[in-house]
This record gives C-alpha cells, sequence and structure tokens, in this order.
C-alpha cells in the first residue's frame, strides 16, 4: 500500500486539475460564480432554530437501521439458526473427540 497526501478519481478530474494548475483564480472565481448561480436557483428551506433550545425530533441520522422495531420473525430465524449451529457443532465435536473402545 503506498499512501498518497491527494487522491483523484478518474479521469474526468484530470481537466479540472490541470485548469487549477494553469489559472487557480480563474477557476475559484469560476466554481464561486457557478455555486452562487446554483443557490439562487435553489428552493428557500425552512427557517427554523435547529437544536439549540430543544433537541431535534425524527431527524436521525442512522438511516433507520438503528430503529427499535423488532421484527419477532427475524429474532426466532436467527435463535433457530444459532440453536442448529450449536448442535451441528457438539455433534462434530462429539464424533471427533469420542474415544473407540473395543
Amino acid at each position: 500500500m503506498r499512501p498518497r497526501a491527494r487522491t483523484y478519481l478518474g479521469a474526468p478530474a484530470r481537466p479540472g486539475i490541470l485548469a487549477h494548475a494553469l489559472a487557480p483564480n480563474l477557476v475559484a472565481r469560476t466554481m464561486n460564480w457557478l455555486t452562487e448561480q446554483a443557490l439562487r436557483r435553489a428552493d428557500p428551506s425552512e427557517r427554523h432554530d435547529g437544536n439549540l433550545f430543544e433537541p431535534s425530533r425524527g431527524t436521525t441520522i442512522d438511516g433507520g437501521f438503528r430503529s427499535a422495531q423488532i421484527n419477532p420473525g427475524a429474532v426466532a430465524l436467527g435463535v433457530g439458526a444459532a440453536a442448529v449451529g450449536t448442535f451441528a457443532m457438539a455433534c462434530l465435536w462429539a464424533t471427533r473427540h469420542r474415544r473407540h473402545v473395543r
């Protein structure tokens, strides 16, 4: 592995890198202008106090993966799979470690 200070993703980045190397101020002014144009056309967002005075509700960042809802079917399936796996491992261990009596 070779750590690098910068990584450019693909061929589309090459013209931007070259343009910035040749005229950094022009590229900065152009990017600023493009950003301002996009923000002028954007729909305004609603105004609120955020979570300054009270915690936010319903705006978590977990994507719903940590929700409190538990699916009983999934729990039963997981417990069943663990039981079958444990039984299979116990049988395998018993067959390998039994004493041969004559």
